[in-house]
Order: structure tokens, then C-alpha cells, then sequence
């Protein structure tokens, strides 16, 4: 059994086309997800910033609270003791 010569029908530059074509897309994918992922990176840090002055809001907030504490901690033993 011997097989005769196998005839290609494609012209190579048109392989070629559909490689370049191919790879052409993949990089415009690439580069769309890379802008996604840059994208959501980017919010996250704000997010991440937000929520650091939040932290911080609140710190301030109980220092006062804990002070007006003492404050009253103060004030109530010094009623008591008269």
C-alpha cells in the first residue's frame, strides 16, 4: 500500500494571514483582560483607601468616647466622695 503525494491547497502566505489573524486576537484579549484586571486592582485600592479613613474615623471617635468616659468616670467618683 503506498499512498500517492499529498497535494496542499493552501498558498502559504494565506497560513500565514490566518496565524497573524490568530494571534492578533489572542492579543487584543490579552490585553482587554490585562485592562479588566488593572481595572479592578485599581478599585481595590481605593476601596482599600476608604476603608483605612474609615479606621481612622473611628479610632478618633472612641479615643473622644473613651475621654468623656473618664470625664464622667471622674465626675462620679468625685460626687460620690463629697
Amino acid at each position: 500500500m503506498t499512498q500517492g503525494p499529498v497535494t496542499v491547497t493552501y498558498s502559504l502566505e494565506e497560513v500565514l494571514d490566518k496565524i497573524i489573524q490568530k494571534l492578533d486576537r489572542m492579543d487584543e484579549k490579552s490585553e482587554s483582560f490585562r485592562k479588566d484586571v488593572d481595572d479592578k486592582f485599581e478599585n481595590l485600592q481605593k476601596e482599600i483607601v476608604e476603608i483605612k479613613v474609615g479606621q481612622v474615623k473611628l479610632e478618633s471617635e472612641l479615643k473622644g468616647i473613651g475621654k468623656r468616659l473618664d470625664t464622667q468616670d471622674f465626675t462620679a467618683q468625685s460626687a460620690v466622695i463629697k
